[in-house]
């Protein structure tokens, strides 16, 4: 079921609530993919290619659940989650539920021709100065 309420509102109460020992999740992080473009010498998620992407069908599904759950933030991680070719018509799933997302990225593919998509999907854009 879709909620309409906002975000920002269901977070802040999720929050008081958690001061009364009433624990929800206020965000969720996926990492949506392992792939990544950089070989940074304090990371090795890239290492573990092996590993498979869930393909697009049940990353859908998951983020419903996530959604469904009430849970009012998902953030979007990895690997380099701008990798993955549907990472924008997966954040805007997540938004149709009325969630804050967000995409923690190392900057690199961000081109002026995508900016504009990516500020319309995610709330917050996460940038790695490493």
């Amino acid at each position: 079921m879709k909620s309409w309420v906002n975000p920002y509102a269901r977070m802040i109460s999720r929050y008081i609530a958690s001061k009364f020992r009433v624990w929800k999740p206020l965000a969720v992080f996926y990492n949506i993919t392992l792939r990544c473009n950089l070989r940074c010498s304090f990371c090795n998620l890239w290492r573990r290619s092996e590993y498979r992407e869930v393909d697009h069908e049940n990353a859908v599904k998951i983020i419903r659940r996530i959604c469904e759950a009430g849970i009012p933030g998902l953030g979007f991680s990895g690997g380099e989650p701008l990798l993955r070719a549907d990472l924008v018509e997966l954040a805007f799933e997540a938004k149709d539920y009325g969630v804050i997302t967000s995409v923690n990225t190392n900057g690199t593919l961000i081109t002026e021709g995508n900016a504009e998509r990516l500020s319309k999907a995610f709330d917050y854009i996460i940038l790695s100065l490493d």
